[in-house]
């Protein structure tokens, strides 16, 4: 049995949850976490909210309102959204909440980083205000793909861009601008140790460069932002506080160590520790994490790393502040099972690769092909359970098919073969398989697809399991 933490990437507390943020790391990190417990391991996932993104700040100046009402109201809602989906997290904390514990860990963490240095930069501030125009006041092209983009983050290739580096550069408020030089934090590491560093990236995450461009390393600067002068977040210096990308280690420490999980980041820590997060994070990820990791006497980084695209929804790529969306709470709106159908149909996409697509009308297809022939057995279950036993042969095809089953989807959802989209054909699979079986036989179907199907659809496998009075590992 190993010890794994997982850990979310941090949801922005600027409104619900949608189906497009559940389709990345959320849904994954919940379908490894309940497969590797039922194989034994003891597994924790956790995740939390960015307090202090610049997002955050800039929408609640607009709104007129305190920046800590807007988190705590959207930190509720994205909770809930979580459970009701079925996400069995551990763990969900928002930092401001134990601002001393968090602040001792940066402190700890950013203190013992070698090749630390002050460096200028030329950026652009409000003329008027003085206000750096930095994060969510700044919009310009990517120079590495020209793709539209805000923030510090290209949406499209991945790329994390400093602000003097963004093409054609200009305020979002539309406000009159002027150039300002000033003094930047960055870890910059010498040749021998960049090397180092991207040569384990390219040898321990070939999946993932794969998925995204192939010049990725090439274009990502060597040195990596730790903090700017700024009055917002936490302090890192007298000078300058934490950049929130250079704070993925810090806050997935805080996580395990609210979850009863410390020192899992340590070096010598035996706990394996995985990220799930999405396209637009991982220079963060990739390089921050693994730079960082190396430059540190006692941190390490994580052992394991998925990333996700996108999902569109109808074309079109699902945006909060443009409503364009289909919010987890209206979407789990229908019977005890509506929940289970999303997740399944969602575990389909094969969110590594770009294009995926929601689509109103394959949903409902699916619910109607596939969905429908499990839950018609549900409806008749009282009967199921009534039903005399099976001849013995019968009863072992049945049971050898569902071994072999389980095989295949253990062998999609390993920590060095995780493939959920090809995992979850085995439920495809199985009611197919349900739909030759005589009537008598179903239960016997049902005893073993609850097992098989707990990771995708919890919520059906434990109500087959509970009526049949089968024990399976509950989540």
């Amino acid at each position: 049995m190993e010890k794994i933490i997982i850990v979310c990437s941090r949801p922005t507390p600027n409104g619900p949850l949608h189906l497009g943020h559940l389709s990345g790391p959320y849904l994954r990190a919940d379908i490894l976490k309940r497969a590797l417990i039922q194989q034994g391991h003891s597994v924790c996932l956790v995740t939390g909210v960015d307090a202090f993104e610049t997002y955050i700040q800039g929408t609640c100046e607009e709104k007129g309102i305190p920046c800590k009402d807007l988190v705590n109201e959207n930190s509720k809602k994205i909770l809930s959204d979580l459970l009701s989906a079925k996400i069995s997290i551990d763990g969900f904390y928002d930092v401001s909440n134990n601002l001393d514990l968090f602040s001792d860990i940066c402190s700890d963490f950013f203190g013992q980083i070698r090749g630390v240095e002050e460096k200028d930069i030329s950026i652009l501030r409000e003329r008027d205000s003085k206000r750096l125009v930095v994060g969510y006041w700044l919009e310009g092209l990517c120079p590495s793909c020209d793709s539209n983009m805000g923030s510090f983050y290209c949406e499209s290739c991945g790329s994390l861009i400093l602000p003097d580096k963004v093409k054609e550069p200009s305020s979002k408020l539309g406000r009159s601008l002027e150039h300002f030089d000033t003094k930047w934090l960055f870890c910059a590491p010498e040749n021998d140790n960049l090397t180092l560093v991207l040569n384990k990236i390219k040898k321990k995450y070939p999946g993932i460069l794969s998925s995204i461009n192939d010049d990725f390393l090439d274009h990502t600067s060597s040195d990596f932002l730790l903090g700017y002068p700024q009055d917002w977040g936490v302090s890192i210096d007298s000078k300058h506080s934490c950049f929130s990308a250079a704070s993925i280690l810090p806050y997935s420490n805080y996580f395990a160590t609210m979850a009863g999980y410390q020192d899992s980041f340590n070096k010598d820590a035996d706990t394996k520790t995985i990220a799930f997060f999405g396209k637009d994070a991982v220079t963060q990820y990739v390089y921050g994490c693994e730079l960082l990791s190396h430059m540190s006497k006692d941190y390490k980084g994580f052992d394991y790393c998925y990333m996700n695209d996108f999902l569109l929804l109808e074309g079109n790529k699902f945006s909060t502040s443009r409503n364009h969306a289909v919010w987890i709470s209206e979407s789990l709106q229908g019977n005890e099972f509506q929940g289970d159908g999303i997740r399944w149909f969602l575990s389909q996409f094969e969110m590594e690769k770009h294009g995926n697509n929601f689509i109103f009308e394959d949903y409902k297809k699916f619910e109607d092909k596939t969905l429908s022939s499990v839950l018609s057995v549900l409806e008749n279950f009282e009967c199921l359970k009534r039903c005399s036993d099976l001849k013995p042969e019968i009863r072992q095809h049945i049971k050898c098919f569902f071994q072999s089953l389980m095989i295949e989807r253990n062998t999609y959802l390993s920590l060095d073969n995780f493939q959920v989209h090809n995992a979850v054909k085995v439920l495809e699979n199985s009611v197919e398989f349900l739909n030759t079986l005589e009537v008598n036989a179903r239960k016997e179907w049902c005893w073993w697809f609850s097992e098989l199907s707990e990771p995708f659809i919890p919520s059906i496998a434990q109500y087959i399991s509970s009526n049949l009075k089968r024990e399976v590992v509950s989540v």
